[in-house]
């Protein structure tokens, strides 16, 4: 530590030198350490940044003599759409090369670079759309199916084993009434 610098409890250090004494547990001690700061000096042209704000009498020359257009815009869809006014039947497309590059190719023709729109609505996202909520309605009508089978079969297995213990009962009954001797003999 060098006079102008602080102590400071930082987390996730590499120095795991000097550990506050009363941490406990050992993953809190090697999360949270003491670590020596070092304040910045800056220099006094920084200074300058602040006086910079007023625009003064005379323009200078390639700084502010030139208007340069921005090189980089909106690429999400519903800021495109609130930026230029736009509704839901309007292309957003056309709209977002207000800032595409043209460049010649080797061959000659002009191709315009263009960002990449996110989250566009497209008929193939629509298509995914449609087809994960067809394949949710399939599943829930499988397992509604399912269950209900299942309920079916219950009963069908409830019914038989009543008919089984019926049975079973008949037949003991008839052994039981001819395996007993007859008293008027």
């Amino acid at each position: 530590m060098t006079r102008n610098s602080k102590p400071f409890l930082t987390r996730g250090s590499h120095k795991k030198s000097v550990v506050m004494p009363w941490v406990r547990s050992l993953r809190a001690m090697c999360s949270r350490s003491w670590e020596a700061v070092t304040s910045k000096v800056l220099p006094a042209s920084v200074g300058m940044v602040g006086e910079m704000e007023s625009k003064g009498e005379n323009d200078l020359p390639g700084l502010t003599n030139t208007e340069k257009p921005r090189m980089r815009g909106l690429k999400r869809e519903s800021k495109i759409r609130k930026l230029f006014n736009l509704s839901k039947e309007d292309d957003v497309r056309k709209y977002v090369n207000t800032y595409c590059r043209t460049f010649t190719t080797k061959s000659g023709t002009k191709v315009s670079k263009a960002p990449k729109i996110q989250r566009l609505v497209t008929p193939l996202t629509l298509q995914w759309k449609h087809t994960r909520i067809a394949k949710k309605k399939r599943v829930a009508k499988a397992k509604a199916d399912a269950a209900e089978y299942q309920k079916l079969l219950a009963q069908r297995l409830k019914a038989q084993r009543e008919r089984r213990s019926e049975s079973l009962a008949k037949k003991r009954s008839t052994l039981s009434a001819a395996s007993k001797p007859s008293i008027a003999a």
